[in-house]
């Protein structure tokens, strides 16, 4: 994804909204941007990552970590563990048993 004028970034997972985004490194923001830690992964270069992310106008940030199971959102205030992700606008509640 084209996050800046001159940065890009590869989530693990993006969700848009609307129509398909055009281009093969879309501009428009996703609704939704998934990260999912790898055993290499530093936290300190994820959260760099997700604070891009809500930077750029990702109004959902969210991360799982599948060595311990649990997910996260990533807002304002920071990193929060959750029980499950939720898409309050559309009704959509996603629960760490429904991902594995």
């Amino acid at each position: 994804m084209h996050v800046g004028e001159q940065r890009y970034r590869i989530a693990d997972v993006a969700v848009y909204e609307g129509e398909e985004p055009q281009g093969a490194v879309p501009a428009e923001t996703p609704l939704v941007v998934i990260e999912i830690l790898s055993p290499d992964d530093r936290m300190s270069e994820t959260l760099d990552k997700l604070s891009e992310y809500r930077a750029w106008g990702v109004p959902h940030v969210w991360m799982v970590d599948p060595d311990t199971r649990s997910l996260y959102t990533y807002e304002d205030s920071g990193l929060r563990e959750v029980n499950s992700f939720q898409l309050p606008e559309y009704g959509v509640r996603i629960a760490l048993d429904d991902l594995c």
